[in-house]
């Protein structure tokens, strides 16, 4: 069978011949799933350059497989961690802000931690379904990793709907564990193509806590390059990424540098530099 991408539902690819079907036998002779088990897939291969000429009218035009080998296509498990997202918030445009929360109308693209427990369960999007993110390395915006199924969805609505989390808290981070069941087909062209979980489970991720030393720098100073000096401080003009004790909290507190947000620096062990350890 493969999926219609139009409605999603399946209509028949190939039609197996004798020696087909006798190794279709085999390969459930051979599996290791049980009698009661279902989702049976397999990865067939053949000559398909005949078509259905046999008595039944169904099947009639339709191509056949001739000597195909048949093989037990195992199902796909993946776990990942990420923030959960509703669909009526990723597709939401508000006065041009694409992926638009609709409690605070953010770029969840850009900030996904600032989307609210309260949001998720605003009725209109909790119906709409939930997608789970992942960050792009390149350039750090995020993207859907996953579509979460009727299943998926549900458990997810269970978990909003327990947390412990105030309503106004953000940083909704979950994991799902469950099997890649087939890729969205359906008419959203923001979800073309992405996998769609089956049978998720989804649980909350703490928020991981950290304590850490290090020196103090705001984000203008370290981009600043001056006479082709790199990580410059605006007002000696030393590179931050070998002598950041001396940068000044004059320096710290110009409003150009104090505006742009702080990072907190660590030292690299390999070579006694210091590079960024955090962002705030």
């Amino acid at each position: 069978m493969e999926s219609e991408p139009i409605n999603g539902s399946y209509n028949i690819a190939y039609i197996l011949d004798e020696a087909g079907n006798a190794n279709a036998i085999k390969a459930l002779e051979s599996s290791n799933k049980t009698a009661g088990d279902s989702d049976f897939r397999v990865f067939v291969t053949g000559d398909s350059s005949e078509t259905y000429s046999g008595s039944e009218p169904m099947y009639q035009g339709l191509q056949l497989l001739i000597n195909a080998t048949v093989t037990e296509v195992v199902p796909q498990i993946v776990e990942h961690t990420g923030y959960l997202i509703d669909r009526l918030c990723w597709l939401n445009v508000i006065d041009g802000v694409p992926h638009a929360s609709i409690d605070k109308g953010k770029d969840l693209s850009l900030e996904p931690a600032s989307h609210s427990v309260e949001c998720l369960r605003l009725p209109g999007c909790s119906a709409s379904g939930f997608v789970v993110l992942e960050e792009i390395p390149v350039n750090g915006m995020y993207q859907i990793a996953y579509i979460l199924d009727d299943v998926g969805n549900e458990n997810a609505r269970n978990l909003i709907m327990n947390t412990n989390k105030d309503i106004k808290d953000g940083n909704f981070l979950v994991t799902i564990k469950g099997e890649v069941g087939s890729f969205y087909a359906g008419n959203e062209t923001e979800f073309q193509g992405i996998p769609i979980i089956t049978g998720a489970t989804v649980e909350e991720v703490e928020p991981q806590i950290v304590e850490h030393t290090g020196y103090l720098i705001d984000r203008l100073c370290w981009l600043n390059v001056i006479d082709g000096v790199p990580h410059a401080s605006i007002d000696k003009g030393k590179d931050l990424s070998l002598e950041p004790a001396s940068h000044s909290v004059e320096c710290l507190r110009l409003p150009g540098c104090s505006a742009s947000g702080f990072v907190v620096l660590e030292e690299t062990p390999a070579n006694g530099t210091y590079q960024i350890a955090y962002i705030l």
